[in-house]
C-alpha cells in the first residue's frame, strides 16, 4: 500500500514472534497470491522452502504423491517455512516499504474520518 501512496500505520501486538501451533505450509493457490503481491521471492530467499511434491498419507501408508506444479491449477510449488522467521520477513518488508511499524501495541480504538485516529 505504502508503494502506492497511502500512508501505512502497521500496529503489532508482539514485540517479538513466538512459535505456535498452526499452518506453515503455504498451498499452491496461496503461492500464486503471494507471487501477485510481490512478496513470493522474499520468503522464498529468506525463510521459505519450496516444496514440489505433496505426498498423502492414511496412517503410515502412502496414498497418493502429487506433482504441485505440473498438476496443480496455479502451477506453483507450495512453501514451508517457520513461521516467526516468514512473519518478521513481511513485518521488515513492510518497515522497508516505507510503512510505519510499531511493535508491542494492543488497538483501544479507532475512528475513522479526515483525519483518522487510532488509539493504542
Amino acid at each position: 500500500m505504502v508503494e502506492r501512496g497511502p500512508r501505512v500505520l502497521l500496529l503489532e501486538r508482539e514485540k517479538q514472534f513466538s512459535d505456535r501451533v498452526r499452518g506453515e505450509q503455504m498451498s499452491s493457490w496461496g503461492v500464486g497470491e503471494a507471487c501477485e503481491l510481490g512478496i513470493y521471492d522474499s520468503l522464498r530467499k529468506t525463510c521459505g522452502h519450496e516444496v514440489r511434491w505433496l505426498q498423502t498419507y492414511l496412517g503410515d501408508m502412502a496414498l497418493n504423491r502429487q506433482d504441485c506444479i505440473a498438476e496443480f491449477v496455479q502451477h506453483q510449488p507450495q512453501l514451508s517455512f517457520y513461521h516467526p522467521a516468514m512473519q518478521e520477513v513481511l513485518l521488515q518488508a513492510a518497515a522497508d516499504a516505507g510503512a510505519e511499524v510499531r511493535r508491542g501495541v494492543a488497538v483501544c480504538d479507532v475512528n475513522p474520518g479526515t483525519p483518522a485516529s487510532v488509539k493504542v
